[in-house]
């Protein structure tokens, strides 16, 4: 279980705090917004539309005769479908890897985390699970994505000794890492496929919104509205790709992986340029960011060795952990 006050339920359904937010992810779209948005994208009623119920609902799966959508993501959304581990889950001497052997989704792995929060936190191929630039320009806030903040915030235990027995502790550090690091691979994953592209137009939700959604003046002197940005190598002008997930994993890598931040470098800057000559260059220069995005994300993962923010001064100080060091050098770049 995932703490000794077993108020997991009481937590998940807080109206006041941001760890309630799951709960009420389904009410929302019966508000003035929600209608709102669903009006003008031409949906009908917002809680019966699958654009949004992929994400502000426990998705569709084998369901029982008490399931209700209007619980909105509810516990098996990110666990996973319970009917095999329930009843183990809460038997005394149980234990999280008898609970995965079963079908329990083991989020205290930071890829699998990743994996399961990205899907409506940044996209998805399922149904309902992609937020395009048409939805946002409808009223629907703008897509963002960080793994350690947002696990933060939902948060429905206590990581005690007991937790830290049978699952280790989180290392935030670690975990906000590998987040950017699949959150670029997401990225260029979804880039490359039918998401890409909205009739002639690339799909405006892969770009810098700031590039566009400025104010433009007209007047004597010339107001220039555009910057040349060595990590950005392209034309004056051109709407720039929304690369904020590959420059924190860029600050990552430098530290944890010199060798692979390189790579990184020559990537992503190998992606930008490609965008200025078409579709097919596009897509090859993604296939090969991602690709060094997911090398990333295994290199910080750690599969195997000891939590990094964790480490006791037997195996190391943590003063030379390279989680450390990554906060160290964001903190300079400010």
């Amino acid at each position: 279980m995932c703490s000794s006050d077993l108020d997991e339920l009481r937590i998940w359904q807080e109206p006041s705090s941001p760890s309630g937010s799951h709960s009420r992810a389904f009410a929302v779209l019966g508000v003035k917004r929600g209608q709102e948005i669903a009006a003008t994208l031409g949906l009908g009623d917002a809680t019966k539309a699958t654009e949004c119920l992929g994400c502000h609902a426990t998705p569709a799966g084998d369901r029982g005769a008490r399931f209700l959508t209007t619980d909105g993501v509810g516990c098996e959304a990110c666990h996973g479908p319970a009917s095999g581990w329930i009843s183990s889950h809460y038997a005394v001497g149980a234990t999280h890897e008898a609970n995965v052997s079963r079908g329990m989704t083991p989020l205290e792995r930071p890829g699998v985390r990743a994996s399961v929060c990205l899907d409506c936190h940044f996209g998805s191929n399922k149904d309902g699970q992609f937020v395009t630039h048409r939805i946002m320009a409808a009223g629907h806030p703008r897509i963002s994505f960080e793994l350690d903040l947002f696990s933060t915030l939902q948060a429905h235990h206590d990581e005690d000794a007991d937790y830290a027995m049978r699952k280790g502790r989180t290392d935030s550090v670690r975990m906000w890492a590998v987040g950017q690091a699949m959150a670029v691979q997401r990225s260029v994953s979804l880039y490359s496929g039918p998401h890409g592209s909205e009739g002639v137009f690339p799909e405006f939700y892969f770009f810098d919104c700031h590039s566009c959604h400025r104010r433009i003046y007209d007047k004597q002197e010339r107001v220039k509205t555009w910057e040349a940005n060595p990590g950005r190598p392209i034309p004056a002008g051109m709407p720039p790709y929304n690369d904020e997930n590959m420059i924190m994993l860029a600050a990552a890598a430098k530290v944890a992986s010199p060798a692979l931040a390189a790579k990184l470098d020559r990537d992503s800057k190998a992606f930008h340029a490609s965008l200025d000559k078409d579709r097919n260059a596009a897509l090859a220069a993604a296939q090969r960011l991602g690709a060094t995005a997911g090398e990333l994300a295994q290199a910080l993962s750690g599969t195997g060795g000891p939590d990094m923010a964790f480490r006791s001064e037997e195996h190391t100080s943590e003063l030379q952990s390279p989680m450390y060091l990554v906060c160290r050098l964001l903190l300079e770049k400010k």
